[in-house]
């Protein structure tokens, strides 16, 4: 991760809300502290070690008087990092996947409000997986676009992004869902739906479309404009 890719999830609010405690950390009560210590959830392994070294770079670079030499990362499950908080860990960064976890440090701890809920911005499904995608990305301007099964109703959604601003502007809703349709041949095949589809994806170049004008003349409408709609009568 660059910096200048840092810089722009800063300025979009996308970089996990952690850093917002971790910037008043630094420049109130530990202000004189060299480390800083980051308590996260086991598959977030890889995100930080990008994101700390970008963040080092990125505050060190403008706080020369007050930088900071390292960041210590401690991984372990949700639950299991909530308990070392609550026991006394004296950590500047905590990023846990349930949200009962940190319900739990505000309640037992003290060390954040118990309505700290009430200060997240949540996103939308489509809307989160266009920002993951775009935001960290080099590029200034591009098209977004988001298919899957169903998010809370878009199945299929089409946004633009430049610079740090991202809007979403068409969606196709449910029960019109080119995800779920692969998941039904994906079941069709002898597979599990929502685990086995990247097998299907994987084998899908070794086979032919044999089927395809049957799909589009029978199951599928796809329209002029891009949009499509499913014929309910085939799905249970």
């Amino acid at each position: 991760m660059t910096r200048a890719v840092f810089r722009r999830l800063v300025r979009a609010g996308l970089v996990l809300g952690a850093f917002t405690v971790c910037f008043g950390v630094v420049a109130g009560a530990r202000a004189q502290s060299t480390e800083l210590l980051n308590v996260s959830y086991d598959p977030t392994r890889e995100l930080y070690r990008d994101i700390n070294a970008a963040f080092l770079a990125e505050w060190n670079g403008k706080h020369p008087d007050k930088k900071i030499a390292t960041i210590r990362q401690s991984h372990g499950g949700s639950g299991a990092q909530a308990r070392t908080v609550i026991d006394g860990l004296n950590a500047d960064v905590v990023t846990l996947a349930l949200a009962g976890d940190i319900d739990e440090i505000a309640a037992r701890s003290k060390k954040i409000p118990l309505d700290w809920q009430k200060r997240l911005l949540f996103g939308e499904h489509h809307q989160s997986h266009a920002a993951s995608a775009f935001f960290p990305s080099p590029y200034e301007e591009a098209a977004v676009l988001c298919m899957d099964g169903v998010g809370e109703w878009a199945t299929t959604s089409l946004g633009f992004g430049q610079g740090n601003k991202l809007e979403m502007l068409k969606e196709i809703h449910f029960p019109h869902s080119l995800g779920l349709l692969y998941s039904a041949f994906t079941y069709y095949t002898g597979f599990k739906v929502k685990a086995g589809e990247y097998k299907v994806m994987g084998l899908a170049p070794y086979g032919e479309p044999r089927f395809k004008d049957t799909i589009l003349n029978n199951i599928v409408d796809l329209r002029e404009d891009g949009t499509c709609r499913l014929d309910q009568s085939y799905f249970d």
